[in-house]
């Protein structure tokens, strides 16, 4: 069976499970989280879940969030905030020690030195970390609008514009009616615009 992390991170985690003792389940892809941790008194177990139809550095990255969470929740006997600074400092440093193993790839990692600094419980959307770990996915007929060559066209909420210049992460676009521009974050899904 297949590590759903980068195989480089297997000393990585073997060693955050058995520091932090935690049963991790892969589930199935969820919409609306890519993971969480929980600890059920009862049975004074901790377990972490993440889904597997993330990429092996997306997977890797939700689990150190999780993990960051369990790591608070022993050192803080339950009673730090949930996404508080005890937590953002724990997390902020699982994510320089995977990137001290290498655990990344060279532009993700820079992104995550950067993020690590002051990690928050989300990543933002339109964000260049965000493009590394969770990528739009395209449906037949659409393209993200980053890879459209400039002066092409395509209809987005039933209008037609002219794909422009990129600004860091946005895409300079022009509708073709009003001649206004506007910012599309550049992983916005679109359609080709057929004539």
């Amino acid at each position: 069976m297949s590590l759903p992390y980068p195989s480089e991170a297997k000393d990585y985690v073997s060693s955050l499970m058995k520091q932090y003792p935690t049963k991790l389940i892969v589930k199935k892809g969820r919409a609306s989280k890519y993971g969480d941790y929980r600890f059920f008194r009862s049975e004074s177990i901790h377990q972490i879940t993440v889904n597997g139809n993330l990429s092996k550095e997306s997977f890797l990255f939700v689990l150190i969030h999780e993990f960051a969470h369990r790591i608070c929740f022993e050192q803080f006997k339950g009673k730090a905030k949930a996404h508080g600074d005890e937590w953002k400092n724990i997390f902020g440093e699982l994510i320089l020690q995977s990137l001290d193993e290498g655990l990344f790839d060279e532009g993700l990692a820079r992104e995550l030195f950067k993020f690590s600094k002051a990690p928050k419980s989300i990543v933002k959307r339109g964000t260049v970390l965000h493009e590394y770990l969770f990528p739009a996915e395209e449906k037949e007929g659409q393209v993200v609008v980053k890879s459209l060559e400039i002066g092409v066209r395509f209809t987005f909420r039933s209008k037609i514009y002219i794909r422009g210049e990129l600004r860091r992460t946005r895409v300079v676009c022009e509708e073709l009616e009003t001649k206004k521009k506007y910012l599309f974050q550049s992983q916005t899904l679109v359609e080709l615009y057929l004539e």
